[in-house]
């Protein structure tokens, strides 16, 4: 232990040292930032570097601040090396896992041309103050240098700038108290695909407030932050077509964005050897019908000649079957009623050999969305609150910190989950949750790999729920009025009003609708409701001296 932590510090020491100045072959990065249970942000920001390049000098960092006003006076946000996340991530080093029977994976300990190292950043806990105004607030990374040239889609490169937007809410509350969490980026991206091969991929963006994503294109920028500049493409390239299209080769397959699930999918079968192009993805979070926050991911993507399989074939993605019907956006959908238990078979298939005597490529599944358990194994582990979620039989296994089903040729598992009335939408109205499937082989030096959405509407039973939406003819915008941290919570509740009540019952209903708890409070903005019920999901429910009423989701652990 002592030495594992001595070595550690070298490292980091190392790497802090690597340089003096911070310089070029940044290949992309990220902005986004957390609430913590007691109403503090964390910013956090990704910078990706080729390995090729000059090394990087992981240390203290800043974020630059714009909007027509500025949060308390604020104008930056210092942002700190994540030492943890960056030694457990195999020193930022995103090379691919692969079985070597075509040869060793590029590796950025090599230097590999195409190989690529991150580091993570993160802020202190800070509370930043003050309503954003109408046009946001505008975090900014401003790269101390050049993108690398040689952008294939690109008439020039710059300086890369990175950027963040924090909008007010419909109640325009202020974030002395954090109300939303950005969008975060979750899935290291594809930063090295092969030649003629179908590609769909998902960065897995997670809004851990359940908020509405919207995702688009975005456009790669360069400073000032005061009036950024966007960047100019090549004939036949665009900020939304940014990978060949039939004009260059009449296979290629030009780049789509699918706005609902954020899968990519393209195929590039033009020109030869190494070639980059330059993407940018943006993932928008909605609350109440409006935008409160936008995030956006620059990533490069390199398109090369991968080896062929032995019969000179090439090596694709094993394939994805499961009983549903894809639409015309290639999402699997399937519509349910509260309580409805699903079940369906999920298959994994590749049936290329490997060219090492009769030995197959090994098959792999994983696994993401909020609804799904934390461990894929047992219900009641919900991330995002609800009372059940859904799990994978059999379940994944845990490797290397991930979550990974692996096989010979084939998996097989089942995707289950028992449904009830906390998978609705707050006002008990139908509420789509959204699963994504990540298929890959163990083929070096890139293993082929593809993504598959998975769409489940829960609609309302035909019998109530409860009737938690029937008290009065008005309803409280829940995000306006109320603030109730920490949450989950062991117990105690605190429950900030925007404006005084002078009297106000709260009913607490579990996922049954069984009414199970009721306070009643005068002259309350600022109180405590301790939880007295055993662990799990109970919705409360906030009734005005007029009868307005509004509902707050709390999880009891």
């Amino acid at each position: 232990m002592k030495k594992a932590l001595i070595h550690s510090l070298f490292l980091l020491t190392f790497i802090s040292i690597s340089t003096p100045t911070n310089a070029g072959h940044l290949r992309g990065g990220e902005i986004g930032w957390q609430c913590l249970s007691n109403g503090k942000f964390v910013f956090h920001m990704s910078l990706y570097r080729e390995c090729s390049g000059i090394p990087w000098s992981f240390r203290n960092d800043t974020l630059r601040i714009h909007g027509s006003t500025l949060p308390n006076g604020r104008t930056s946000i210092v942002l700190k090396p994540d030492s943890v996340a960056f030694l457990a991530d195999n020193s930022g080093d995103q090379s691919p896992k692969c079985t070597s029977q075509y040869g060793s994976p590029d590796t950025c300990p090599n230097g590999d041309d195409g190989s690529i190292q991150k580091f993570p950043y993160k802020s202190d806990p800070i509370t930043i103050g003050g309503i954003p105004p109408a046009t946001g607030w505008h975090f900014y990374y401003d790269a101390p240098c050049c993108r690398p040239s040689g952008m294939a889609n690109l008439n020039s490169t710059g300086a890369m700038l990175l950027r963040a937007i924090m909008f007010p809410t419909v109640g325009n509350d202020s974030t002395d108290i954090c109300y939303d969490s950005s969008p975060m980026f979750t899935e290291t991206p594809p930063f090295n695909t092969c030649r003629g091969e179908k590609i769909t991929y998902n960065h897995i963006v997670r809004d851990f407030d359940s908020d509405s994503i919207v995702f688009s294109w975005g456009n790669p920028i360069n400073g000032p932050i005061s009036a950024p500049v966007p960047l100019t493409y090549r004939a036949s390239f665009s900020h939304n077509n940014p990978t060949p299209n039939t004009l260059f080769n009449l296979s290629n397959i030009a780049s789509s964005l699918n706005t609902e699930t954020g899968d990519i999918t393209f195929a590039v079968y033009n020109r030869t050897g190494r070639v980059r192009y330059l993407l940018v993805q943006k993932a928008q979070s909605w609350r109440d019908g409006k935008m409160i926050a936008e995030v956006s991911r620059e990533f490069p993507m390199l398109i090369r000649d991968c080896p062929r399989l032995p019969n000179a074939a090439y090596n694709l993605p094993p394939n994805f079957h499961i009983p549903l019907s894809l639409d015309t956006n290639e999402v699997y959908r399937d519509t349910v009623k509260a309580g409805d238990f699903i079940d369906h078979l999920i298959t994994v298939n590749d049936f290329d050999s490997t060219g090492v005597g009769n030995r197959m490529q090994i098959v792999n599944l994983k696994a993401f969305g909020l609804s799904f358990s934390e461990d894929f194994s047992d219900s009641t582990l919900c991330p995002n609150g609800d009372s059940s979620c859904a799990i994978l039989s059999p379940a994944p296994t845990l490797i290397g910190g991930e979550f990974i089903s692996s096989d010979t040729t084939m998996i097989q598992t089942h995707f289950r989950w028992q449904t009830n009335c906390s998978h609705l939408a707050e006002d008990s109205t139908e509420k789509t949750h959204y699963f994504t499937f990540k298929y890959f082989d163990d083929h070096c030096p890139i293993p082929s790999f593809s993504y598959r959405s998975l769409a489940i509407t829960v609609q309302p039973p035909n019998q109530n729920c409860a009737s938690l939406t029937s008290v009065g003819d008005k309803k409280w915008s829940i995000e306006k009025n109320i603030r109730a941290f920490p949450n989950p919570t062991k117990g105690w509740v605190n429950i900030v009003l925007v404006e005084l009540q002078s009297n106000l019952i709260i009913q607490v209903y579990n996922v049954h609708g069984q009414l199970v708890q009721e306070e009643f409070y005068t002259a309350a903005q600022e109180l405590q409701l301790q939880l007295e019920q055993p662990a799990g999901l109970y919705v409360l429910q906030l009734i005005s001296e007029n009868q307005a009423s509004a509902f707050v989701k709390v999880l009891k652990k």
